[in-house]
């Protein structure tokens, strides 16, 4: 969890949920972090403990509140068989959070998985940009805006390893070229 803090940086962590139940990933309050590299398999948790919460927030926050999500960038994460994939403005409305993230950006992630949700929103982002990004499997809750493929990303089970890789010459292999300002 991000918080009490900005200009994070999140960067190549495995998290294995093993399907065990409440199992999370990254939950980003705060701004200016970033969240590159990592990837998350059979993850169960959903809102606040999806694969990847981005909160929304207290307006005016105490100094141990919820301070305001922006200026994020997500870029590069492969999310894997998780129950909610992507989840933005989690904890909606409770305790008094509602202030929705604004000017994230979210370029070149997977989201790959048949039995959960692959993005999420809990409430309405500000000025979000999405960029190459490839989601499969269970059609997501939202009309797709650009930047966001329902495109088979061919990843192959590597039993050795325990990880979900893409074929080589695969479109999400060539998807990673995508230029990201601001990292």
């Amino acid at each position: 969890t991000l918080r009490h803090g900005n200009y994070t940086r999140v960067e190549e962590n495995f998290f294995f949920g093993e399907n065990e139940p409440g199992t999370g990933g990254i939950r980003i309050i705060g701004s200016h972090h970033t969240v590159i590299n990592n990837y998350l398999q059979d993850l169960t948790g959903t809102d606040l403990y999806a694969a990847i919460s981005v909160m929304n927030t207290q307006p005016h926050p105490a100094l141990n509140g919820y301070w305001p999500v922006d200026s994020t960038v997500i870029v590069n994460n492969t999310i894997v068989n998780c129950k909610q994939g992507i989840v933005i403005g989690s904890g909606a409305g409770e305790r008094e959070r509602i202030v929705a993230p604004t000017d994230c950006y979210i370029y070149n992630n997977i989201i790959y998985g048949k039995n959960g949700q692959l993005i999420i929103y809990k409430d309405k982002p500000v000025n979000i940009k999405y960029a190459a990004n490839i989601l499969y499997g269970q059609r997501p809750d939202i009309t797709l805006p650009a930047g966001l493929q329902l495109i088979n990303p061919h990843l192959k089970f590597n039993a050795e390893e325990n990880l979900w890789r893409p074929v080589d010459n695969d479109k999400a292999i060539i998807n990673n070229g995508t230029i990201v300002p601001g990292i």
